[in-house]
């Protein structure tokens, strides 16, 4: 994470592009959805609507009214990294504990296909990991694709009102 080391003006903090994270309120948390800015604080960073986009729109008008504040109190705030400056920093070594039946599943499974363990873990996690994403981009989209019909469906009754008088 990388802080400021010089005063940096509000406008440029708010012209950075922060990483946001929304996920779906459940009914006991009052439904809609959440949305924070997790390198600036999921506490301070949240904001919630109906509608992932209402959330998100929510969380920006946050933004532009907390990140000034924090600028003028003289808070460093973290500044987003590209992702090929986070990959420098990973070796690609991974110490990772499992049960003892699970390793001997995995060494056995490996013997039988003519691989290493290690091989055969880095496997399962990419495709672990790339079914995972791409299930949370299709929800992503699933929810954007909602939002818009709703939307559109709101408009177009308002326009029938309109129309009819009602």
């Amino acid at each position: 994470m990388k802080t400021s080391q010089t005063p940096k003006s509000a406008e440029y903090y708010l012209g950075l592009r922060y990483t946001k994270a929304v996920r779906p309120l459940s009914a006991e948390e009052g439904g809609g959805y959440v949305a924070t800015i997790p390198l600036l604080g999921r506490k301070t960073f949240v904001a919630v609507g109906e509608t992932e986009s209402e959330a998100c729109a929510a969380l920006d008008e946050l933004r532009e009214m907390i990140i000034p504040e924090l600028v003028n109190q003289g808070v460093a705030l973290p500044e987003p990294q590209d992702e090929e400056e986070v990959q420098e920093r990973f070796s690609g070594h991974i110490m990772l504990r499992v049960p003892p039946g699970l390793h001997t599943d995995l060494a056995n499974y490996a013997r039988r296909q003519k691989v290493s363990v290690n091989k055969l873990a880095t496997q399962f996690l990419s495709q672990g990991l790339t079914g995972r994403m791409l299930q949370d981009e299709v929800k992503q989209l699933k929810q954007h694709v909602q939002d818009a019909l709703s939307e559109r469906l709101q408009q177009q009754q308002t326009g029938i009102t309109s129309l009819t008088g009602r």
